[in-house]
């Protein structure tokens, strides 16, 4: 198959030369392959001179970890008639064990065996920006914990809680302070409310500010205190009380 490895084990001078099978002609029995370490040297044998294995750079299947492709994945094809394209993986059928990937013109569906897996969706996940800052859980029995975001998987991440604690949550029960889900989704308008609530409640509350007493009246106006009379304490006015003058008491002196 176009992709896989090849060892010429016919003895002579191309004995022991690898490469890539990049062609195979089924009437005349022959192989064309690409030697390994060039880039346009190709040579052309029959198909009982070489043997050949499968890619080993191809994806596989493992029971801990599946095939281990998602969509948006980067892939490239290094078996079949699709060998050496690449493209970002739009679809994965585990139950046909294929995936579907864009091509430059169109999409291409191929066995997942067929593919090896360049970078990771994770590597060009938006939510990279929020490492090392802190989140927010709001779901499960850790609800309304701030840590740090440490690390991301596909569905889930690690945050160093109180102490250091590293524990492993799900996407969907993080949040950043700024409100964004670690998923990439949104909240809705129910749970944004209760994380606002939760924000508040973490935080120390200020003492509630004394109010300021109102300010003086102000002092009477001019035609207030023009009708107001002042009395003069040089002048006489009907309140004033006279007094006699007492009589002298100078001896020899005649009144």
């Amino acid at each position: 198959m176009r992709g896989d490895d090849v060892v010429v084990q016919k003895a002579g001078d191309l004995h022991l030369k690898t490469g890539k099978v990049i062609a195979v002609d089924a009437a005349s029995n022959q192989l064309t392959f690409l030697v390994s370490g060039t880039q346009n040297v190709c040579l052309t044998v029959p198909v009982p001179w070489i043997s050949v294995s499968p890619n080993l750079s191809a994806l596989r299947f493992s029971p801990a970890r599946g095939y281990d492709v998602a969509a948006g994945d980067i892939i490239r094809v290094v078996r079949g008639a699709a060998w050496n394209l690449s493209g970002t993986v739009l679809d994965v059928d585990l139950s046909n064990n294929t995936l579907t990937f864009q091509g430059p013109y169109a999409k291409i569906t191929i066995p997942i065996t067929h593919a090896t897996r360049t970078s990771s969706a994770v590597e060009h996940d938006p939510m990279k920006s929020f490492i090392g800052k802190q989140v927010i859980v709001i779901h499960g029995h850790m609800k309304s914990l701030r840590g740090t975001l440490r690390s991301l998987a596909r569905d889930t991440c690690q945050v160093d809680l109180f102490q250091g604690q590293r524990q492993q949550l799900p996407r969907s029960h993080v949040v950043s302070e700024t409100g964004e889900l670690i998923n990439g989704g949104r909240l809705s308008a129910a749970q944004l409310k209760i994380f606002i609530q939760m924000l508040r409640q973490s935080y120390i509350q200020r003492p509630t500010r004394a109010r300021t007493p109102p300010p003086s009246p102000p002092p009477p106006s001019q035609s207030a205190s023009a009708s107001v009379p002042h009395p003069d304490p040089w002048s006489l006015d009907p309140s004033d009380e006279l007094f006699e003058e007492a009589p002298s008491t100078v001896p020899g002196k005649l009144l």
